[in-house]
């Protein structure tokens, strides 16, 4: 067997199918190429490029060596929901060899994926299969995982249009409306005009429109901006880009910040929403800074630093499991004196993390940043946080 792409057909049906849907199961291969020469230290992962099944994103976590709490010579395996949707799905992996046969294969009951900036994102199985296993299928030294998904929720396209849905959509109608709107946010655009002999600066505005009920009920801060004078109100923006503005605007209307533009200007969203108060944004930006970012032994503490400016709770989560991972070479290579005040205390949240059982205890000081979160959202508190703990 070789490394060709697999050929996926439709289903063959014989008879008259059932009135209700049948959910039937997507397969995806991922490939680790190299698999040998991936680090094989317990606790280090690696994740798979993002992949589409079930109208959903998806990535495949692998760590090598095993998770922290599994023993020496396992291999473990996790499936990442990477869409801001939750979905309840059926899945399972399977490990296939040269001649197409399942070496090793898992299925696990129906499980509920939250969004990816909260709650439980991920699953899968701390004991996959043994690396000697694993090795021993490998195709021209590649590992081939099959996922299989199915739904066991009802289908989105099976939905009738709600209320709900209809008043997002007259809210994002309104959105940079002219006509309607009573506030104009001119923003800052700093650029360089180049002349003969000189550059000089250059500025430049972009003028967005938006309306006083919908910040006061959505953006307190950004309707404070604009004081109490009635008629059209102009408010100067210069500590933000553009496009950066126009996207936490577009978001407060309900909009959402497509995937690519959160990894590309994570960090610029998380500034911007936490300076004007919009605090899902900040969140969902956070996330994703924490996905796309590589933590290291040269920038921890710099992250750190960050996450206690922003009051990035998940950012400092991130960076504490990264210490606690690699404990000996922290010490070693990491200037722990040029810490934020509170370290010990976060380093002995971030080992009691590890001791309870997948954070899901009545202790609130043990639990995961993402299901604190997920506890909040469900009271309807999330918008209160302010991204700590």
């Amino acid at each position: 067997m070789t490394l060709h792409a697999m050929a996926r057909h439709a289903a063959v049906h014989f008879g008259s199918p059932p009135q209700d849907e049948v959910h039937t199961w997507e397969t995806t291969p991922v490939l680790f190429h190299g698999f040998e020469g991936i680090d094989s230290t317990r606790g280090s992962y690696v994740r798979s490029p993002e992949f589409e099944c079930l109208g959903h994103r998806w990535c495949l976590k692998i760590y090598p060596g095993g998770d922290r709490e599994t023993q020496e010579g396992m291999t473990s395996l996790f499936l990442e929901n990477c869409s801001a949707e939750s979905i309840e799905i059926e899945s399972g992996f399977s490990a296939v060899d040269s001649k197409g046969l399942q070496v090793v294969n898992n299925i696990f009951v129906k499980t509920q994926f939250d969004p990816m900036n909260s709650g439980s994102v991920a699953r899968g199985v701390q004991k996959f299969s043994k690396r000697s296993v694993i090795e021993g299928a490998l195709i021209n030294g590649s590992l081939l995982i099959e996922v299989r998904m199915r739904r066991t929720d009802p289908s989105p396209v099976d939905l009738p249009i709600t209320s709900e849905g209809t008043f997002c959509r007259t809210m994002l109608k309104l959105f940079g409306n002219e006509e309607s709107a009573d506030v104009a946010f001119e923003v800052e655009d700093a650029g360089q005009e180049v002349d003969n002999k000189r550059k000089r600066a250059r500025t430049t505005h972009t003028k967005l429109h938006a309306h006083r009920l919908i910040l006061k009920q959505c953006a307190p801060d950004l309707d404070a901006l604009c004081g109490s004078a009635d008629g059209m109100v102009s408010v100067p923006i210069a500590d933000v880009k553009p496009d950066i503005f126009r996207h936490m605007l577009f978001y407060v209307y309900g909009g959402r910040v497509t995937t690519d533009d959160l990894k590309l200007h994570a960090k610029e969203l998380i500034e911007a929403a936490d300076k004007y108060g919009v605090v899902n944004l900040k969140l969902e930006a956070e996330a994703w800074y924490v996905k796309t970012t590589e933590f290291t032994f040269d920038n921890v503490i710099e992250l750190l630093h960050y996450a206690d400016t922003k009051n990035c709770a998940l950012l400092k989560e991130a960076a504490m499991d990264f210490m606690v991972d690699n404990q000996a070479e922290v010490l070693q290579k990491v200037q722990l004196k040029d810490a934020p005040e509170g370290l010990l205390a976060e380093l002995f949240a971030a080992l009691a993390r590890r001791r309870a059982d997948n954070g899901d205890g009545a202790d609130l000081t043990r639990m995961r940043i993402s299901d604190l979160r997920k506890k909040l959202l469900e009271k309807g508190l999330v918008v209160m946080v302010q991204g700590k703990r």
